[in-house]
């Protein structure tokens, strides 16, 4: 998700099965009859108050490991974001969201603070976008 101001959202929280606390993407599942699309606008809203007026842009739909698993990513970049709302969290939620600078996002996934597979692949799938809207060069 970028903001207006062109930077990229991001939600930190802790993740049970990891022992550890995560920067991610903000993500979920549908509820009952939703689309994907109105469930990852929801998720951004519930989590972090921010909202866009555009539609989401699909960037791809992903196994995470078909050798084990059924479920897949399901990765979308939401663009002109704003915080219209205060976090609408669940009780058992902690979630803390930061504002990255793109051109920070590289570096930390390079150092390991970003190191959420679906986070890392969504920002390589959402470049060519980010290039464009930021006239920007990634190496």
């Amino acid at each position: 998700m970028i903001t207006k101001e062109n930077q990229i959202l991001l939600v930190k929280q802790y993740r049970y099965a990891g022992q550890d606390f995560f920067l991610e993407i903000p993500a979920g599942k549908p509820e009952e009859s939703e689309t994907y699309e109105e469930a990852i606008l929801r998720e951004v809203r519930e989590e972090t108050g921010y909202i866009t007026k555009t539609e989401p842009i699909l960037l791809g739909e992903f196994f995470i490991n078909p050798a084990t698993q059924n479920n897949k990513v399901i990765s979308y970049l939401i663009e002109s974001a704003y915080q219209a709302f205060e976090q609408e969290l669940d009780p058992t939620e902690f979630i803390e969201f930061k504002l990255v600078n793109v051109d920070d996002i590289y570096s930390k996934i390079k150092s390991g603070e970003i190191n959420q597979l679906f986070t890392v692949s969504a920002f390589y799938l959402a470049m060519p976008h980010l290039s464009k809207i930021l006239n920007l060069q990634f190496n």
